[in-house]
């Protein structure tokens, strides 16, 4: 068997009273999300490339927690298609570069700033190395780097520790 397939389903369908100031009263909040991917990896190959296939809606209003007092209305849907691949770097250190692009539509209005809308084409290159810092407990350190295709930017990054208990 060389083909490993993966397919993710998950949702959310919230309703809150949020009560951030007592003059104020109660702020209604609401948010509607699921996100559907099926991935495909070749395993028996020594990058191991894969591609796949994913979807996420959001549906938002009210507080988001964005921001303290504001009311934001948001509406996402993104179609995108992935591929990635695995580039053993040295004995403990691996660069899983992935490349993501999709066709977005964007409504994102807030109380306290400007809109933030988008529709068409959207685009990210992540860059995460793992670095393996104890094999026999399989703990893993990630760096991760993103850049945006579509604005031409650095995305931000993250540092993730996974060492199982």
């Amino acid at each position: 068997r060389s083909w490993q397939l993966q397919v993710e389903l998950s949702g959310e369908r919230t309703r809150r009273q949020f009560s951030l100031d007592e003059a104020a009263g109660t702020i209604p909040s609401r948010r509607d999300h699921i996100r559907v991917g099926a991935e495909a990896v070749h395993t028996a190959h020594r990058l191991q490339p894969g591609v796949g296939l994913h979807y996420f809606y959001l549906s938002e209003q009210g507080y988001t927690g964005r921001n303290l007092d504001e009311i934001a209305d948001i509406r996402r849907q993104e179609p995108t298609l992935s591929g990635h691949f695995t580039l053993p770097l040295a004995q403990a250190v691996t660069l899983r570069p992935a490349i993501y692009l999709g066709a977005a539509t964007i409504d994102q209005s807030y109380s306290e700033s400007d809109d933030d809308d988008h529709r068409g084409f959207i685009g990210k290159l992540a860059l995460p190395f793992e670095i393996l810092l104890s094999r026999k407990d399989n703990a893993i350190l990630t760096l991760a780097p993103t850049f945006y295709l579509h604005k031409a930017a650095f995305g931000g990054g993250n540092l993730q520790l996974h060492w199982p208990m």
